[in-house]
């Protein structure tokens, strides 16, 4: 899918609309020494059309 893509979360929000949901996507990358850093790109809600 994505290089360095660690997660990707699907919730619900507290909301009255249950067609909302938030969606998150979290990307990591090796810093060298064995380290890696972690970085949360965005949260988005979406509505779920259908």
């Amino acid at each position: 899918m994505f290089k360095g893509l660690r997660r990707l979360t699907f919730s619900y929000p507290k909301s009255t609309d249950p067609a909302l949901m938030s969606v998150s996507m979290t990307f990591e990358k090796t810093v060298g020494d064995g380290r890696s850093k972690a970085i949360q790109l965005f949260i988005q809600k979406i509505k779920i059309q259908n």
